[in-house]
């Protein structure tokens, strides 16, 4: 009886030692808004992002609008909402992606849907705009 006990404790050793371990949870690596994106085909129009939920769309030649913002990378296509500041305001939904160094934003306008692909439309109005990420200068 002892050598059938044994021999069933050295099966369950051997067993959960070669078994494989299990899988470490998927990372969210999306990468970050954060920072500073400009146009080329928009006059050079720039998206700042900061850390703190702080949104500043330079239009050109100092003139700015500034919007609060959230962002849900986790759904497909990942949601972005502004909220003009200071005072809010109707709340501006879209949509982005992030490849590489390229940003792709749709936003519609307030109390339209939310965009749920990334092209231009009249109805709703969807605006459709490409951005490139601004490197840090050594």
């Amino acid at each position: 009886m002892r050598s059938i006990v044994l021999a069933a404790a050295c099966f369950v050793t051997s067993w959960a030692i070669a078994a494989p371990k299990l899988k470490d949870p998927p990372k969210n690596d999306a990468p970050s808004l954060v920072g500073e994106w400009v146009s080329d085909h928009e006059n050079g129009r720039r998206y700042i992002f900061t850390t703190d939920g702080r949104f500043t769309y330079v239009l050109g030649k100092g003139s700015t609008a500034e919007y609060t913002y959230t962002a849900d990378p986790t759904k497909t296509p990942a949601e972005i909402d502004l909220e003009p500041a200071p005072g809010g305001g109707p709340v501006v939904p879209g949509i982005y992606k992030i490849e590489g160094d390229t940003l792709t934003v749709c936003f519609t306008t307030p109390g339209a849907p939310r965009p749920t692909r990334f092209e231009k439309s009249d109805t709703p109005h969807v605006g459709l705009s490409v951005y490139k990420r601004v490197k840090a200068k050594d």
